[in-house]
């Protein structure tokens, strides 16, 4: 009975049956030889189909079976080449022993360490050629599946070689800084003597030297990138001139007023239960996000809002004594 791939990777490398079982066979240790880099090319076409969410039991050319991976199978059959020049290399360029071979008395053919490990290590050799043959076929299912479907190589890693080919071409083709050396130039050494350059900061998108740190961009750049247009940010300061107004003006009416969280929450808050969070964002002029931060407890807003969620909450009188101790 054929054992499984499972079996024969779990009590090593799998054996190979000689018709000669009074004497060592040379070439039936050839055929051992071939099987086990077979086998181990089975093994990585198995893993292969795991890792792209293929069935490696459903196979196109070969008959599905009872303890085989038919798909796994088909998988090798354009690897074949590459195992048989591997094994007629090594034999051409390798001496074996004797003591590489054990032939039990039924006849069945083992190999032995150091033999054994060298083979085991040609498994990378095997990933990498069965990798493009899995996710051709991967590709193909996914192509006449319904719906919506993206196509991925993450065995041989092709889509990302060629995200990354794309970024060394952008950055080849992008023209050097004036304030910064080109890449092919090597900058001449400093002499001790000679104070060092302060570091020089570049717009993100053409790569312009701006002045400072603060600013990412420079100011042909941030007109076309949104959010830093000058009406926008013309918004953004009159907002913030607006805020602190208002802030300065309730600081005006209750002077050496202090928030007290504790009395916001013993006050205030059970209120808020009952409150739908729109009614807080229109009344305090926040995010849904805050809103349900306030009203859930876990942040206590600023005291100039306490009055108006005291209203939405009906409780009266919000900025005593008692709540804002001074």
């Amino acid at each position: 009975m054929q054992r499984s791939l499972a079996a024969r990777i779990a009590s090593g490398l799998p054996t190979a049956h000689t018709a000669d079982h009074a004497r060592y066979s040379g070439s039936s240790s050839l055929r051992n030889l071939s099987a086990n880099l077979y086998a181990l090319a089975e093994a990585e076409a198995t893993l292969a189909c795991h890792s792209l969410g293929l069935d490696p039991g459903l196979g196109f050319t070969h008959l599905d079976a009872a303890g085989r991976d038919s798909l796994a199978l088909d998988l090798m059959e354009p690897v074949r080449p590459a195992v048989e020049n591997y094994c007629f290399d090594l034999v051409g360029r390798r001496a074996f022993h004797r003591s590489d071979f054990h032939e039990s008395a039924s006849g069945y053919v083992r190999l032995l360490p150091p033999l054994s490990h060298e083979l085991a290590e040609t498994l990378p050799r095997w990933r990498q050629a069965v990798a493009p043959w899995a996710e051709r076929v991967a590709h193909l299912l996914g192509q006449a599946i319904a719906g919506k479907w993206l196509p991925t190589a993450p065995l041989s890693g092709r889509h990302r070689r060629q995200a990354q080919d794309e970024v060394r071409l952008r950055r080849a083709m992008r023209p050097p800084s004036p304030s910064t050396p080109s890449t092919k130039q090597r900058p001449t050494p400093q002499s001790p003597t000679t104070q060092p350059s302060r570091l020089t900061f570049t717009c993100h998108e053409c790569g312009t030297a701006i002045p400072g740190r603060a600013r990412r961009y420079c100011p042909a750049c941030g007109v076309l990138l949104p959010g830093f247009g000058s009406a926008t940010r013309a918004r953004r300061g009159q907002a913030i001139a607006g805020t602190r107004a208002e802030l300065e003006h309730w600081r005006s009416e209750h002077p050496g007023a202090v928030a007290d969280p504790q009395r916001f929450r013993e006050l205030i808050l059970p209120g808020l239960a009952s409150v739908r969070l729109r009614q807080i964002m229109d009344a305090l002029d926040c995010a849904k996000s805050t809103a349900s931060l306030i009203r859930s407890g876990r942040h206590v807003p600023a005291l100039r809002h306490w009055a108006k969620l005291a209203a939405l909450g009906g409780v009266t009188s919000p900025l005593g004594t008692s709540m804002c101790p001074g």
